[in-house]
């Protein structure tokens, strides 16, 4: 299964499931996301690409337990995050005016 696929089901079983079992799996599976390599680029990808509401959820609050651990995101991570969000900005602000 693609990875955003992953996330995605992830995302609205946490969301949605009326399965306390369910709802656990997916709760650490998404809380094991933070201590990952991969974190900031798993964000990004359900920020832009996700699933609406819960992938872009899911991925704001990632991000923030992320900046806010102890340890942090690296000056790397930062610009890549800046400018992604730089994008996002560009990309509302040219729909605004469309």
């Amino acid at each position: 299964m693609e990875e955003l696929e992953v996330l995605n089901r992830l995302c609205k079983e946490l969301g949605e499931s009326m399965d306390p079992a369910t709802r656990a799996r997916a709760e650490q599976n998404l809380a094991e996301l933070v201590d990952s390599p991969q974190c900031l680029r798993r964000c990004m990808l359900l920020l832009e690409r996700g699933d609406l509401p819960y992938g872009p959820v899911v991925a704001s609050n990632t991000l923030m337990k992320l900046l806010n651990s102890k340890t942090g995101i690296l000056v790397e991570q930062k610009l890549e995050l800046s400018g992604f969000f730089g994008d996002i900005r560009c990309i509302l602000a040219s729909q605004c005016l469309a």
